[in-house]
């Protein structure tokens, strides 16, 4: 669920499910070993764990009927690294490790696009990173629908 197929069908997509922007950056929170710090200029938010059970949840949004979620994620890392987006299940507040979506990000400025898929039980989204050394600065977090939901 990454790359050039996610990017063409996210930019078909025309129905936005979150979008996070300045006034909204409390919506994510950061739980276990990671944390959010907002950001005046050069980005929304820093991201920062110390190991990898953290993560950084976003707030319940309106979700689809059905059909997978496409996200446009665009960061800024000192070291490459992966970027997971978690399903978080209803009933649950921990993100599993099933049915997810990842993709590699490199040093410098990335812009990524994964393709989540639907499940029944799906009420919410966890980002989860790994890199050698420093924080992540997140510069737009979009969640689009499947075009035509």
């Amino acid at each position: 669920g990454r790359g050039d197929l996610s990017h063409l069908v996210f930019e078909k997509s025309a129905r936005t499910l979150f979008a996070l922007g300045r006034g909204n950056t409390n919506l994510l929170q950061g739980a276990r070993t990671a944390r959010v710090e907002p950001l005046s200029d050069g980005g929304l938010v820093r991201l920062t764990q110390s190991d990898a059970s953290g993560y950084v949840a976003l707030k319940r949004f309106p979700l689809a009927p059905d059909g997978d979620l496409l996200a446009r994620v665009e960061l800024d890392a000192e070291d490459a690294g992966d970027l997971l987006l978690l399903p978080i299940w209803e009933g649950e507040t921990e993100p599993r490790r099933k049915q997810y979506a990842s993709s590699r990000f490199r040093a410098g400025a990335n812009t990524l696009y994964l393709r989540v898929p639907r499940t029944p039980k799906l009420e919410g989204l966890a980002l989860r990173w790994t890199q050698a050394r420093g924080p992540i600065v997140l510069r737009s977090l979009e969640v689009r629908a499947m075009p035509g939901e």
